[in-house]
């Protein structure tokens, strides 16, 4: 869950520098998971990330994203630590709210890791892994138990949950 580790390195403070925002400081956005307004055409990372803060409503606290990218390639990471392990649940509700901003269903997994050892942990076992798009642009969906080695330091909290997306920075541009 390649994701979630990005996810606590954000919730560390150990980003790479990007622009970042929390819902705390995103009072311009809608309050409710409503239809995006552009849910027909390609999206921009601004609205992409505003997509990632609605649709987390609720979950967690301090939900943050983190931009990173260049000129054409974007990725916008956000987490939250949660007081107890996201359920399954927590997981269709957002997949739910993604739906109703314009994204579609890619992917259902139980676990996109593939472990070197060929043997999952416990942690490994109990997360979720989901894939939507809108357009280019592609949105994961991670949650899951801290693992052992961060239950101590992240305590009380006992689960994360991550919405990561890729695609373009801007509106896309058309390709020859």
């Amino acid at each position: 869950m390649g994701s979630v580790v990005g996810a606590l390195l954000l919730l560390a403070g150990c980003g790479d520098g990007g622009s970042s925002e929390t819902k705390a400081a995103a009072p311009e956005r809608t309050a409710s998971p409503k239809a995006s307004p552009s849910a027909k055409k390609e999206k921009t990372a601004a609205q992409v990330r505003e997509d990632i803060l609605v649709v987390t409503e609720g979950i967690g606290d301090g939900y943050q994203t983190i931009d990173t990218g260049g000129r054409d390639h974007c990725m916008i990471y956000g987490a939250a630590l949660t007081p107890e392990v996201p359920g399954e649940a927590d997981v269709k509700r957002v997949i739910e709210r993604l739906k109703k901003r314009g994204w579609t269903h890619a992917v259902i997994r139980e676990s996109s890791r593939h472990p070197q050892d060929g043997v999952l942990t416990e942690e490994e076992k109990a997360a979720s892994v989901e894939l939507l798009k809108s357009g280019e642009w592609s949105t994961v969906i991670s949650a899951g138990p801290l693992s052992k080695e961060l239950k101590d330091q992240l305590a009380p909290n006992k689960g994360v949950f991550s919405v990561d997306a890729t695609g373009m920075c801007g509106a896309s541009k058309k390709r020859s």
